[in-house]
């Protein structure tokens, strides 16, 4: 099921790079987050397989505990945490649209 939604977000982000000229800030918005999650998606769930062979937690914990693996913030200590892939083109698009956005 997985494989067939990050092939959903692969063929959607490069389809969009052809129509980005054209979208809104909101549309490259969420043309990013997909991109972004076509990207997390493999790498969450590889974690959480991780967890619960090497450390005998449950699948509910793993889940819980990598449910916002790549979104930043701020850890339980206050560090801060990059927010992952905001280096992908669709990404790139929605934020030099942003920026025009602001300038006019």
């Amino acid at each position: 099921m997985s494989r067939y939604l990050i092939l959903f977000f692969a063929v959607l982000g490069f389809t969009s790079l052809a129509h980005a000229g054209k979208s809104s800030v909101q549309e490259l918005q969420a043309q990013c987050e997909a991109a972004r999650d076509a990207k997390l998606t493999p790498e969450r769930e590889a974690l959480i397989q991780k967890c619960i062979q090497e450390k005998n937690k449950t699948p509910e914990k793993c889940e819980r505990f990598y449910a916002d693996h790549g979104a930043g913030g701020r850890t339980a200590g206050g560090a801060g945490r990059v927010r992952l892939y905001n280096d992908l083109p669709e990404c790139e698009a929605q934020y030099k649209a942003e920026k025009e956005q602001s300038t006019r």
